[in-house]
């Protein structure tokens, strides 16, 4: 398997996520934002990187966060009908 360079990994965002999640009053459970999801289906693909010292490759985590930024902002609203 060909693992996707750390660049491609990289998700843009809008902007600061500066306002607080209008979902915060609903029993959401926001993720941890230093969680990752590994690229990596094996430990022998991973013991490759840890071999040569560099970082393994992870995607963000997807779900809901605790702070947003203005898109986000509405779509949280709209998720609340």
């Amino acid at each position: 398997m060909t693992l996707p360079a750390p660049e491609e990994l990289v998700v843009q965002t809008l902007g600061a996520c500066r306002y607080p999640s209008p979902l915060q009053e609903s029993r959401v459970s926001f993720i941890n934002e230093a969680a990752q999801v590994l690229v990596c289906s094996t430990t022998d693909e991973l013991k490759a990187f840890w071999q040569f010292g560099s970082a393994h490759r992870a995607f963000e985590t997807a779900g809901d966060r605790a702070n947003c930024g203005d898109l986000d902002r509405a779509c949280a609203l709209s998720k609340l009908g």
